[in-house]
C-alpha cells in the first residue's frame, strides 16, 4: 500500500497535469515563454506580501499574479514596449519588490527552498480540493474558447477580424488562467522550475501530435508520466522532488527526439 501522503501527491499531480498539456501548449504556439517564468518571478513578491501581511501564502501569490497578469495585459495593448521588455521590467521588479519587503521584517523564517524548487509531497486534502475545484475550472474554461484561443495563437490578424474587440478579452482570460495555473502549481514543481514543465510537456506532445487537440492530450499524459516518475525517484533515493520531476520531462523529450530522428 502506499502511503497516504503519496496517494494525496499523485492525485495533485494528476490534477495538474490535466491543464498543463493544453496551457503548455498554447504558450507554445503563441512564443510566450518567458511568460511563466516572469509570473514565477512575481509570485516571490506574493510570497512576500503574505509574510508581511500575515495572511496565507497560496492566497497572497494568487492575488499578486492575477494583479500581474492584468497589469501586463493592459500595458501590452499600448504597443508602445515591446511585450518581451515590459515582461522584464515587470518579472525583475516584482522580484525586488518581494526581497526589500522580506528583508523588512525581522526574525523572519520561512522555507524559500519549498518555493523555489517545489515539494510535492507536502500537498494537504484541501490543496487537493483547491487544484480540483481551478483545474476543472480550467479545463471547462479552456473547451470552451479553444478554438478561438487557437485562432489567436496561430494567427492574430485573422483573429482580429473574425473576433473583434473579443479577441483582447478572450487573450486576457487566458493569461489570468495561466496566472492561476502558476500560483497553484508553484507548490508541485516551485518558482524555478515551473515554466519547464509547461514548455517541456508541450515540447514532447510536438513530437507526436497531428492535431492541436492531440498536442494538448499528449502534453498532459507526458506530465503525468513526469511527475509519476519525479516522485518515485525522489521517494527511492532521496533527491528533491521538483527537480527529479523536470529531469523525468527531460529525460522523455530527448526519448521523444531520439524516436522522431529514428522516424
Amino acid at each position: 500500500m502506499l502511503e497516504d501522503f503519496l496517494v494525496r501527491s499523485l492525485i495533485a499531480g494528476l490534477l495538474l497535469s490535466v491543464v498543463a498539456g493544453p496551457v503548455g501548449s498554447l504558450i507554445m504556439w503563441q512564443r510566450k515563454a518567458y511568460f511563466g517564468d516572469s509570473l514565477a518571478h512575481a509570485s516571490i513578491l506574493g510570497v512576500a506580501l503574505s509574510l508581511f501581511l500575515d495572511v496565507n501564502m497560496s492566497i497572497g501569490i494568487v492575488i499578486i499574479l492575477l494583479a500581474f497578469a492584468t497589469i501586463l495585459t493592459a500595458l501590452e495593448r499600448l504597443n508602445n514596449i515591446p511585450s518581451d521588455t515590459i515582461l522584464g521590467i515587470m518579472a525583475h521588479s516584482s522580484l525586488a519588490l518581494g526581497l526589500v519587503l522580506i528583508s523588512m521584517r525581522q526574525n523572519l523564517y520561512f522555507d524559500l527552498e519549498s518555493f523555489l524548487f517545489g515539494n510535492i509531497l507536502s500537498v494537504t486534502k484541501q490543496d487537493i480540493g483547491l487544484m480540483a475545484l481551478t483545474s476543472i475550472s480550467i479545463s471547462v474554461l479552456l473547451k470552451i474558447f479553444w478554438s478561438r484561443l487557437i485562432l489567436i495563437s496561430l494567427n492574430q490578424n485573422l483573429a482580429q477580424a473574425e473576433l473583434g474587440n473579443k479577441m483582447h478579452y478572450i487573450k486576457t482570460g487566458f493569461t489570468l488562467i495561466l496566472a492561476l495555473f502558476i500560483a497553484l502549481n508553484i507548490k508541485i514543481v516551485g518558482i524555478l522550475l515551473i515554466n519547464a514543465l509547461l514548455l517541456t510537456s508541450a515540447a514532447i506532445a510536438r513530437q507526436f501530435a497531428k492535431s492541436t487537440l492531440q498536442m494538448a492530450i499528449i502534453g498532459s499524459v507526458a506530465a503525468c508520466i513526469s511527475i509519476a516518475a519525479g516522485m518515485f525517484m525522489s521517494y527511492q533515493i532521496d533527491l528533491p522532488t521538483g527537480a527529479a520531476i523536470v529531469v523525468s520531462l527531460a529525460g522523455i523529450f530527448l526519448v521523444s527526439l531520439l524516436f522522431k530522428f529514428k522516424v
